[in-house]
């Protein structure tokens, strides 16, 4: 039997997804090239912004590591402070190219420019229209990822097939 808990959870993510248009569900331009090895992407679960990049990694069907990076996280987020200088977040990391990029509509351009079709973001009325769903999004489930909780660290990275829209 499912708890309420879960139910709840379960409920908010769909709700969260919904508000985004079920954006990163599927690899609807997959990227012309996979990256040789594997984009890095520090970012926060619960940051508008960083959905919005993984969305992208999803849409392009990119293989990307991403490195969680919670408040109070000791694990990446010092490692991230230390590349750019700052705690923002999403910063991704490229090892391909050696590109380091922090706001997510650059991140977005670089990886459709990169690895997609070309193309820019959405700019003006229609990025602000995608901020505020993935602020929604956010606001349906605004504690998750946002502080770090202990944990113990997987000996090899754990990989996963992205659907970022998934409940």
């Amino acid at each position: 039997m499912i708890s309420l808990s879960r139910a709840l959870d379960v409920s908010t993510s769909a709700l969260a997804s919904h508000l985004r248009g079920w954006a990163g569900t599927t690899a609807f331009r997959p990227a012309k090239s996979q990256p040789v090895q594997p984009i890095i992407l520090y970012e926060m679960e619960n940051c508008p912004y960083c959905r919005l990049v993984r969305e992208t990694l999803t849409t392009l069907d990119l293989d990307a590591e991403i490195r969680p990076c919670p408040k109070g996280g000791t694990r990446f987020r010092p490692e991230a402070q230390s590349l750019s200088g700052r705690a923002q977040f999403p910063l991704m990391v490229d090892p391909n190219t050696g590109r380091q990029l922090l706001e997510s509509a650059d991140i977005v351009d670089y990886l459709h420019a990169t690895y997609g079709e070309g193309g820019k973001t959405a700019r003006g009325l229609l990025r602000r229209l995608r901020v505020a769903s993935s602020y929604s999004a956010t606001a349906m489930r605004p504690a998750r990822g946002y502080r770090a909780r202990s944990s113990r660290a997987p000996e090899k990275p754990l990989e996963l097939d992205s659907c970022e829209s998934s409940p």
